[in-house]
C-alpha cells in the first residue's frame, strides 16, 4: 500500500516545493514583469543537493521512513530536470532593437574617430561630407556609410535625411558651416544636436538654441589642467576600461526606489546624478526620477546591464 501513496505524495511535494518558492520571490514584482518572477521561481526550486541532506537528515532523527525519504529524493531530482526547462521558457529577456542614431556632418580624424569608437550596440552612425573634399576614406565604408553632398545647405541636409536622426553633430573646418547646420537640426526637432564652435559669438549664439557647444580649445585646456591637478581623473576619462557613462532612467518601475534598494549595480557606481538643471551628489538616501541622467563608471558588462534595466 505504500508505493501508490508514495506516487501520489510526488506531484504534491513538488507542488509544495514550487509553492515555498514562488511566495518569497513574489516579492520581486516591484521590479519584474509576472512571467521573470515565475521563471525565478522555478529556478530556485532546483535545490537537489539540499532536499538530499533533508531528507537523510529526517529520516535519522526518525521524522520519516525509508519510502518517503526516496521520494523526497525523487522529487529533487525532477524538479532539476523540469525546473530549468520551465525557467528557459518562461524567461525571456527583451532586447531593446532600437539604435540611436546619429549623424556626422563634416568628415575628418575627429568625427571618424568618434564614429569608430560608438557602440555598434547602441548607435547607427552615418557621416555626411562635401564631395570636393579631400578626405582620407581607405576602409571608412566598410565600417559606417560616408553619404556624399553638393554643400551641407538645410535643404540639402533635409533631402539625404541627416536629420532624421537622434543624434546631430556638426564638426567641419568651419564654425559659420557649424552653426548653421546646428541651428537647422534644431529648426527640424532633432533631439540632441552638438556643434563644433570656438569664437565666443558663435558659442553664445548656439548656447541660447540650446545646442550642445564643443570647443577644441575648451576641451584641450580642461585636459591639461586635468592631468596636471588630477592625473587619475584624466586617466579615467581617456581608459574605455574605467571611463564615465550617461544612463538615462526611462523605466517607471525604478521611479521613486532609492538607491539603496535598487539591486542592480553590481560593479558600477554613480558618480553624479543630472535632474533638469540639477546637480546632485548620490547616496543612499537619493530616490530616482524619471528623466535623471545617471553618471556612472564601472566595467561594460555591469554599465550595459544597468543601461539594460534603465533605459
Amino acid at each position: 500500500m505504500a508505493e501508490p501513496v508514495v506516487w501520489v505524495m510526488i506531484p504534491l511535494l513538488f507542488l509544495v516545493l514550487v509553492v515555498s518558492k514562488v511566495i518569497p520571490v513574489s516579492v520581486l514584482r516591484v521590479w519584474y514583469d509576472m512571467k521573470t518572477t515565475l521563471a525565478a521561481s522555478f529556478l530556485l526550486v532546483s535545490t537537489l543537493s539540499l532536499v538530499i541532506a533533508a531528507a537523510a537528515i529526517a529520516k535519522r532523527i526518525g521524522m520519516i521512513d525509508e519510502t518517503m525519504e526516496g521520494a523526497l529524493i525523487l522529487v529533487a531530482v525532477l524538479s532539476s530536470i523540469v525546473a530549468p526547462i520551465l525557467f528557459k521558457k518562461l524567461f525571456v529577456r527583451v532586447k531593446d532593437e532600437r539604435k540611436k542614431t546619429v549623424s556626422f556632418i563634416g568628415v575628418n580624424q575627429f568625427t571618424l574617430g568618434a564614429a569608430r569608437e560608438l557602440d555598434v550596440d547602441q548607435y547607427n552612425v552615418r557621416l555626411f561630407h562635401i564631395q570636393r573634399e579631400n578626405i582620407e576614406r581607405a576602409g571608412t565604408d566598410v565600417v559606417f556609410p560616408v553619404v556624399e553632398v553638393p554643400d551641407y545647405m538645410k535643404e540639402t541636409l533635409e533631402k539625404h535625411d541627416a536629420f532624421a536622426v537622434d543624434i546631430v553633430v556638426a564638426w567641419t573646418g568651419n564654425e559659420q558651416v557649424n552653426a548653421e547646420v546646428a541651428l537647422a537640426a534644431k529648426e527640424k526637432g532633432v533631439q540632441r544636436v552638438l556643434a563644433l564652435a570656438e569664437s565666443s559669438r558663435e558659442i553664445h549664439r548656439l548656447d541660447e538654441a540650446g545646442v550642445e557647444v564643443l570647443s577644441v580649445l575648451r576641451s584641450s585646456i580642461s585636459m591639461l589642467r586635468a592631468s596636471i591637478e588630477s592625473p587619475r581623473v584624466a586617466k579615467m576619462m581617456v581608459n574605455k576600461d574605467t571611463a564615465l557613462h550617461e544612463v538615462m532612467m526611462n523605466t517607471p518601475a525604478y521611479h521613486g526606489v532609492m538607491l539603496r534598494q535598487f539591486p542592480f549595480m553590481g560593479d558600477c557606481i554613480i558618480v553624479r546624478i543630472f535632474r533638469e538643471n540639477e546637480s546632485i551628489v548620490p547616496h543612499g538616501d537619493t530616490a530616482l526620477q524619471m528623466g535623471d541622467r545617471l553618471i556612472v563608471t564601472g566595467s561594460n558588462e555591469y554599465v550595459e546591464q544597468l543601461r539594460h534595466w534603465l533605459e
